[in-house]
């Protein structure tokens, strides 16, 4: 029954054409009614289009009927997927303790439905993938130097920065001259003496 809910689209579609084949061959348009003989002497065209809407609504009615209906059953009868216990995510990993360099996006749910996972993963970026470059798109004051740019900065930052070595190092060219100072403010290792 799980996949007649997942595949109510389909389902819906199938079982529309069989009751619009069957009731179209049980109850076939009308052909011998004087006042649909009349609208087909006068215009030919008009006639075509009641005909072929009379034969479309023997179909869309049942599609719509049946994927409504599975659609309610989805919604209020089935609970196969609310009685699984969600696990929480697992402890983010602090970019200071990370052994490889990542970096992290977000949770990461389903990748193809918008249903909670029972085990969300963190959603990274691999190091390899930091070296193509990321595009962020939005609005004017929608948020993402706060929401993107300072906390991926400061993972990335924050990677190895005890190992005077290996920690990382970039140069910072900016607009706008107020991304800079935010920077110079993120907390760093101890410089060596």
């Amino acid at each position: 029954m799980r996949k007649v809910f997942e595949y109510r689209f389909v389902v819906s579609l199938i079982l529309a054409g069989v009751v619009g084949v069957l009731g179209v061959q049980a109850w076939p348009w009308p052909v011998d009614n004087d006042v649909l003989d009349l609208i087909s002497l006068k215009s030919p065209t008009l006639h075509a289009g009641l005909t072929y809407t009379y034969a479309t609504l023997w179909i869309t009615t049942p599609f719509f009927a049946i994927l409504s209906a599975l659609s309610v059953l989805y919604i209020f009868v089935d609970r196969s997927d609310r009685s699984r216990r969600h696990q929480s995510l697992p402890p983010y990993p602090a970019p200071k303790q990370r052994r490889d360099l990542f970096l992290v996006l977000g949770e990461q749910h389903h990748r193809t439905s918008v249903k909670r996972a029972a085990e969300p993963q963190w959603l990274t970026i691999p190091e390899r993938g930091l070296y193509t470059g990321i595009a962020i798109i939005g609005a004017t004051g929608s948020g993402k130097t706060s929401a993107c740019l300072h906390p991926y900065l400061e993972q990335i930052l924050a990677f190895r920065a005890n190992d005077p070595t290996r920690r990382i190092g970039g140069l910072f060219l900016e607009v706008k001259g107020d991304f800079c100072p935010h920077v110079r403010d993120y907390p760093r290792a101890p410089r060596p003496r």
